[in-house]
């Protein structure tokens, strides 16, 4: 019986450690039935946070656990943040849509309309995203 217990302890920790590895590994990318939902033209105030990037990108795999952490911040908060990824046949032409031609670009709308647009971001300039 303890060997039982002591097995399903390994399996349950091999797991949640696989999960936590996945979850901070991989882009969170928005379901496509939520994109234009959330891009919508709006009135308020809110700045939308829109990411672009591709997997297998070198510099959109350095800036990936940041783009998730500031994801998960503004989830919170109840702002609105998109991730795309142009390997996804179902969102590449919002990359057309946007005219976004170099990965990652991270771009900040507000009323529909960009108001600031960071390429190839260094970790500072993620920095500066998520202060704002």
């Amino acid at each position: 019986m303890k060997k039982i217990i002591g097995i399903g302890a390994v399996c349950l920790v091999a797991v949640v450690t696989t999960v936590f590895l996945w979850y901070n590994n991989h882009y969170h990318d928005t379901p496509k039935t939520q994109i234009n939902r959330l891009l919508a033209k709006d009135v308020g105030q809110q700045v939308k946070v829109i990411v672009f990037h591709k997997t297998g990108c070198a510099r959109c795999e350095a800036l990936r656990e940041e783009v998730n952490q500031l994801k998960k911040v503004r989830d919170r908060c109840h702002e609105t943040t998109v991730v795309m990824d142009y390997m996804n046949k179902a969102t590449r032409p919002y990359f057309s849509d946007y005219q976004v031609n170099v990965v990652p670009t991270i771009l900040l709308v507000k009323k529909g309309q960009i108001i600031k647009q960071y390429v190839q971001l260094s970790h500072e300039q993620m920095r500066e995203i998520a202060r704002e």
